[in-house]
């Protein structure tokens, strides 16, 4: 019976025997002057290496894996470290640097890719916001682009770090954009993830405007536990710009310190959704943004959007430098429509009188809108400020804020500038606390 059960064991678990991977070592000779791949297999970089012109490496078949090996590959006016055909898959590039003067990508996907693994790689341009160098770029084309992985790396100094069209189930995972023109252009792209990301010190220098983020004609994201400070730029300067985009869920991310710096700006936000429908801004903070002559909000919905909903979110202590332009921390306008606020915090949102520094601002051609469960603390203005009969405000707390008045509203925590004295239509079980009227001077 032992015998037996040997036999069977052997002919059960039959010896297998796999193909040999093909593993070549990329000398600085075949860098520089540009090497084709045509066959799978694992490639490692055996030194640093520097091109001059032309393209690095160029993929031209599924199943490579490049290995940089800690070594990095430095670009003197050439025009892309790696590009990779279209459609192919099974594509990974990691462990190391590409560097110096790029004038047009660092990584280039063509279109139809599927199955890509981006890890553990430093990008960055020769200099602050490079004009001309998109540090991975996801061209569009015929065919759709899915199944991509970036993780665990760095991309500075380009114009725009991430450029991706039409690419679908891409995991952002620790990936940090620092000192790019904007950090992610995504258009056209659904069904994806950003975690522990970092879009941070974006000015351009070729545009006025800058972002660090900008997803737009886009479904299905999910943006957690990441943060957008400190993007800034003459006209434009906001962390997160979502537009035309449906059923992104924004939880646990940070809008800090974005702002429109020149005079004539005309956008400065933290975060702003835009015609766009069934998103969700949940456990967020959206402080310290800021302008210098245009409005400004921590959060931002406007434009035909529809279905949203943002709750225990902050918003403080946003400003505008300018008497003429108003600063609010939440900020709704512009045919908007079923748009709720949730237990969130307004405070200390300021501008000079008689701007208006406010903790809930709706519009006049708002829909419909709740504000529930919320705190407006000591905004220069008015803790809500309401022009739409459509507004419920229930069961809010607003302590401290000045309310400049107008149409003689008094001594509101909000105040309904449209209907004069008139409250919105529904208000319940109101908190309103040392509230100070204040008349704007003539």
């Amino acid at each position: 019976m032992k015998k037996l059960a040997i036999m069977i064991s052997v002919i059960l678990f039959p010896l297998v025997t796999r193909p040999a991977v093909i593993v070549r070592l990329l000398s600085p000779g075949d860098i520089a002057q540009g090497v084709t791949i045509g066959e799978s297999g694992l490639y490692v970089l055996g030194n640093d290496a520097t091109i001059a012109a032309g393209t690095a490496i160029t993929i031209t078949t599924s199943d490579v894996t490049i290995d940089f090996n800690g070594r990095a590959i430095r670009g003197s006016n050439a025009a892309s470290c790696i590009a990779l055909n279209n459609n192919i898959q099974n594509i990974t590039v990691k462990n190391g640097k590409i560097l110096g003067s790029f004038t047009s990508n660092g990584i280039l996907v063509n279109a139809g890719c599927q199955n890509l693994d981006f890890e553990d790689l430093t990008i960055s341009g020769s200099s602050n916001n490079s004009t001309s160098l998109n540090g991975i770029n996801f061209a569009s084309g015929s065919a759709r682009t899915a199944h991509v992985i970036i993780r665990n790396c760095q991309i500075n100094n380009a114009s725009i770090g991430l450029v991706a069209n039409q690419t679908d189930d891409i995991a952002l995972e620790y990936v940090t954009f620092n000192f790019n023109g904007t950090g992610m252009s995504i258009t056209n792209c659904n069904a994806s993830y950003m975690s522990y990301c970092r879009a941070t010190n974006n000015t351009s220098l070729s545009t006025a405007t800058s972002f660090g983020l900008s997803l737009a004609n886009s479904n299905c994201w999910s943006l957690k536990n990441s943060e957008f400070n400190f993007n800034q730029n003459s006209v434009r300067g906001t962390g997160a710009f979502i537009s035309n985009s449906t059923n992104t869920v924004i939880d646990t991310c940070n809008f800090f310190a974005n702002g429109a710096t020149g005079a004539s700006s005309t956008h400065a936000e933290g975060c702003h959704l835009s015609q766009s429908s069934s998103c969700i801004i949940r456990n967020s903070v959206a402080n310290g943004n800021f302008s210098i002559t245009c409005t400004v909000a921590g959060i931002r919905v406007d434009t035909s959007s529809f279905g949203n909903s943002i709750e225990d979110s902050t918003a403080s202590v946003n400003s505008s430098s300018s008497a003429l332009f108003n600063a609010y921390g939440f900020m709704l306008d512009t045919s908007s429509s079923n748009v709720n606020f949730y237990n969130c915090t307004a405070e200390g949102n300021s501008a000079p009188v008689p701007a208006a520094g406010t903790g809930f601002f709706v519009g006049s051609t708002i829909g419909s809108c709740l504000i529930k469960d919320c705190k407006a603390l000591f905004n220069t203005n008015a803790g809500a400020m309401v022009n739409s009969t459509n507004t419920y405000l229930i069961s809010n707390v607003m302590i401290g804020n000045g309310v400049i008045s107008y149409t003689g509203a008094g001594v509101f925590g909000f105040v309904n500038v449209t209907n004069g004295a008139t409250p919105p239509r529904g208000t319940f079980d109101e908190k309103l606390l040392d509230n100070v009227a204040i008349t704007a001077p003539a």
